[in-house]
């Protein structure tokens, strides 16, 4: 059977090299276009202008007629560019090196037993991220890290924030739980001294001199890569193996050497998967008004007293927006859902899904409800 696979895939790849455009970049594009891949801009190029900047910015270093330059926005660029930071980014970032801790602070309105039992004074006006809409909201893993510092309340509610994350519509601001170690380091016990960070090594894009065939389309990924462009398959690559199998079925048609393809692959397109959200970019999500509820669910080690709250009932095997480790979680506004809706904690736990988003360790598909 697998002969049979490898023959087929051998004949359409070359039926595809016969009818292939002679220029690398126009046959590139036009394969990804066939198989369904799209170009993922920053939420920083939301709004149309920006993206039409951007789309004219990747192009800049071509040498190209404006004529072409028109047809390859019109033809390729514009009908394959997104932007979205929706549950699938959010499966993928939770994978990556560093990934960020994800909001985790809900409303009086989404989460009023929350409210009630750490009480208004551990509250702060922020934004949820459950509903999106700004108002007092519970960052329940910050006060809870607090809690386990040893800190008093008194001292939780005068001296140190309550939210991490600012409100919705103003200039974004994000203070991770580290960075409020740093620059409150007398409420501490034992204040972070580490204050490393890392710099992301830039390499350079290949390690050959590419050839004049394919020199705009090493070009053209360069300058995706330096502006921050991703692209993404519409099947999805959740691993490393399918990722390298999609480019390899995605560059194969191309008339390249042995050397060209594998430097391309490597250095220059697999780059362009990586995924991770910054602060910055959940602030941008949000104000898209078609983005889902953020990840808002976290483990008994994260929130002991969230569990001590709503008790391991209506808790649930899955990964933890704050640590992303894995184990039992609280969907705390899902689980508020049910209340008012007068479903008691028996019907939860024997009949209801107790946590919308499941990914990290189950495997693909990263699935959301």
């Amino acid at each position: 059977m697998s002969l049979v696979f490898k023959a087929r895939r051998a004949l359409d790849t070359y039926q595809l090299r016969r009818c292939l455009p002679d220029d690398a970049l126009n046959a590139f594009l036009l394969l990804a276009q066939l198989r369904g891949v799209q170009f993922q801009f920053p939420p920083r190029f939301a709004s149309r202008q920006a993206r039409e900047n951007a789309l004219s910015q990747l192009l800049e270093p071509l040498t190209l007629s404006d004529e072409k330059r028109a047809r390859l926005l019109e033809t390729y660029l514009r009908p394959m560019s997104v932007f979205d930071i929706g549950i699938g980014a959010c499966s993928t970032a939770i994978h990556s090196a560093e990934p960020p801790d994800f909001p985790c602070q809900l409303c009086q309105h989404c989460a009023p037993g929350l409210l009630a039992y750490y009480g208004e004074s551990l509250s702060q006006r922020s934004w949820c991220s459950q509903c999106h809409q700004n108002g007092p909201c519970i960052d329940a893993a910050l006060i809870e890290h607090y809690r386990q510092c040893g800190i008093e309340e008194a001292t939780i509610e005068r001296q140190l924030p309550k939210a991490r994350w600012g409100l919705r519509g103003e200039v974004p601001s994000y203070q991770s739980i580290a960075s409020i170690e740093q620059a409150y380091p007398l409420a501490f016990q034992a204040p972070s001294q580490d204050g490393s960070g890392g710099e992301e090594d830039k390499v350079s894009l290949f390690s050959i001199h590419p050839t004049s065939h394919i020199a705009s389309l090493v070009a053209f990924l360069a300058q995706c890569q330096q502006t921050g462009v991703r692209l993404i398959f519409s099947h999805g690559a959740e691993n490393h193996r399918y990722r390298q199998s999609e480019l390899s079925a995605l560059v194969a048609p191309l008339k390249l050497r042995r050397r060209e393809k594998k430097a391309l692959i490597n250095e220059a397109l697999m780059p362009l998967f990586t995924y991770t959200l910054s602060p910055s970019d959940v602030h941008q999500a949000i104000e898209n008004e078609t983005q889902p509820p953020l990840p808002s669910q976290v483990c008994d080690a994260c929130a002991p007293g969230v569990f001590q709250h709503y008790g391991y009932l209506v808790a649930d095997q899955g990964w933890c927006s704050q640590c992303h480790g894995r184990g039992e979680c609280l969907d705390v506004a899902l689980i508020e859902y049910y209340r008012q809706c007068g479903i008691n904690d028996e019907a939860i736990n024997e009949h209801l899904p107790r946590k919308r988003w499941n990914s990290l360790g189950g495997g693909p598909p990263y699935t959301y409800q």
